[in-house]
């Protein structure tokens, strides 16, 4: 009678984690459903307003040399971002093969473009590194430093580059106020990954109402964070080639604007491109479509550029993104086939000896 009590309260258990999987499907399901729908509404709404004739004049003009120049300067970023990593995983004792990481990196970027978040492709990141060393926290920590990293050096650019185009302008002062928000935010942020001290009334705030399995998980990450602050020389090094990089990503914009016939200074492009990068990786749209046009023809057209000009230069700039990381599609693909022709391969010999004699 016990046994079949458990039993019944095992297959209800497993009923309602079918359930509440389900749920969970439909809710990711709707989800995309509407990112869709923003990113068409956005482009629907832009094009409305530009032109679709002024759109394709735009687009017609495109000089393929300077398009070509944009597809280089981007895919050796991408070599620069995986050393960049690279290093992060050393940091963390991790000493894959250079080929290998580079191989998570662009399978990475190619989710990050194809999915309907642009931090899809970390998630696979991660994944890679946990099966290659089963290691979750580093693989977590070191995306997630990646990440910021890179966020950090282009909001760096951008509020370095602000006074040079600015001074002299008359600026409303909410943009000011802005930037010193976004220094005092970053200022913060690095304490506490980096400051036990100071990250301390908040980790006790997190341990209080997180479950316990939930918070010794993220202790791991943080211990990981924390430890990797504490190595001086490794913390530069990753600064400056995160610079390197992120200084190549928004030189494309400028590259993919000179294939357009624009010739506007490349201040500009450090001082908004961040912001338009930053605000297309919120997870509201598909890939950032439809968010990266639109704010790059406000901000753009603050600074003199035609609207149709800034939509079309953003819309190729994501193109460009999208051609250069398509090896990691063809990475993953292969893969995927590797690991089927492996397990055939393995299963073969027990084929051999189940199967009936011929003779």
């Amino acid at each position: 009678m016990k046994r079949r009590r458990s039993c019944n309260r095992r297959r209800a258990a497993g009923g309602l984690q079918r359930h509440l999987s389900g749920d969970g499907l439909i809710l990711r399901f709707l989800y995309t459903i509407l990112k869709i729908a923003v990113s068409a509404g956005l482009i629907a709404v832009l094009v409305s307003r530009i032109g679709a004739g002024a759109i394709v004049a735009s687009l017609g003009r495109t000089d393929p040399v300077w398009l070509s120049a944009a597809l280089l300067l981007f895919t050796a970023s991408y070599g620069l971002g995986a050393l960049q990593w690279a290093m992060l995983l050393r940091g963390e004792g991790i000493r894959l093969p250079f080929r290998r990481t580079l191989a998570f990196y662009y399978v990475g970027l190619f989710f990050n473009n194809f999915l309907p978040s642009q931090l899809g492709g970390d998630m696979f990141r991660m994944f890679d590194v946990r099966k290659a060393t089963s290691d979750t926290a580093a693989a977590v920590s070191t995306v997630f430093l990646d990440r910021v990293f890179g966020l950090l050096l282009m909001s760096g650019l951008a509020v370095f580059s602000g006074p040079f185009i600015l001074s002299g302008r008359d600026v409303n002062p909410l943009f000011w106020g802005f930037i010193l928000l976004l220094i005092a935010g970053w200022t913060l942020a690095l304490c506490l990954f980096f400051s036990k001290r100071m990250a301390r009334p908040l980790a006790w705030v997190f341990e209080r109402v997180v479950s316990k399995r939930f918070h010794v998980r993220c202790r791991a990450i943080y211990e990981k964070i924390h430890r990797f602050g504490r190595n001086r020389r490794l913390l530069v090094s990753v600064l400056m080639v995160s610079l390197i990089v992120q200084t190549m990503r928004i030189l494309t914009h400028c590259l993919v604007g000179r294939a357009l016939g624009l010739s506007f200074p490349v201040l500009y492009y450090f001082l908004l491109i961040p912001a338009v990068a930053i605000l297309a990786s919120l997870p509201v749209s598909i890939g950032g479509l439809g968010i990266r046009e639109q704010t790059a023809v406000i901000l753009f057209s603050a600074v003199g550029m035609y609207g149709e000009d800034a939509a079309v230069m953003e819309f190729l700039a994501y193109l460009v993104a999208i051609v250069t990381s398509m090896p990691g599609g063809i990475i993953f693909t292969l893969r995927r086939r590797a690991v089927r022709v492996s397990s055939v391969l393995a299963e073969a010999p027990l084929r051999e000896i189940v199967r009936p004699n011929d003779s």
